[in-house]
């Protein structure tokens, strides 16, 4: 299972994502309307002003998220489908997950994308969508990008458009960060990803890379982000 994953900027290695024993717990939203969202016992729970409340029944629901404007959480489900190719599959083939979404009170449960072991063929990799790890919205709401196994070296990444309702491919990366919380304009919204690449005439190494939502490349960062850390901190 996927790492849960906010809309808060986690540049820096999830800086502000903390662990409740052994329960991954996002929080977000202003102070006066803190909402936390959590999974227990595969089930989606949200507490808000002290106040708990069970959105989802389970068995099987993992990794929420809540969006910008905390009007709705969107989560992984398990199903009893199991993965029976690519590169995710090594040994016994594990069950496959769909992405969901519900009201943060607890009506209008949708489910937003299905499992998809590709198509076959030379875009098999970019087709496939058997897990939703990393999960992280735009700062408008818009947009959630996720990572899903692909080829042996590297995850996919892909964006859910809410408007479009629609999934599309943008490229590979084996970690995500969506600068939606950047003070800088120049770097506000635009995605850090970790890539799997080769030098010229043998080797390869894993840096970060600027690009945006069209996979356009804006540069290098390096083998970290705390240079790009510092940058959005600055307006």
């Amino acid at each position: 299972m996927g790492n849960p994953s906010s809309r808060i900027n986690r540049v820096g290695r999830h800086i502000w994502a903390f662990i409740v024993s052994a329960t991954i717990i996002v929080a977000i939203g202003s102070p006066a309307d803190a909402a936390e969202v959590f999974s227990e016992g595969g089930r989606i729970m949200l507490v808000n002003n002290q106040k708990r409340v069970q959105l989802t029944a389970g068995p099987a629901d993992h990794d929420p998220v809540l969006s910008p404007d905390g009007s709705i959480v969107v989560f992984s489900r398990e199903i009893e489908r199991r993965i029976t190719s690519g590169a995710c599959c090594e040994g016994a083939p594990p069950r496959a997950n769909q992405l969901w979404m519900i009201g943060r009170d607890g009506i209008g449960a949708r489910l937003l994308v299905r499992e998809n072991e590709g198509t076959p063929g030379d875009e098999w990799a970019e087709t496939v969508i058997t897990r939703f790890n990393e999960k992280q919205f735009s700062s408008d709401g818009r947009y959630l990008y996720f990572l899903t196994p692909s080829w042996v070296t590297s995850s996919a990444l892909h964006v859910y458009d809410f408007v479009a309702n629609r999934t599309r491919y943008i490229g590979p990366a084996n970690d995500l960060i969506v600068l939606s919380d950047c003070l800088s304009s120049q770097y506000h919204d635009l995605l850090a990803v970790k890539q799997h690449r080769y030098f010229v005439g043998g080797g390869s190494y894993n840096w970060y890379w600027l690009i945006d939502s069209d996979r356009k490349e804006i540069g290098p960062i390096g083998p970290d982000v705390m240079k790009l850390t510092e940058a959005c901190r600055i307006e």
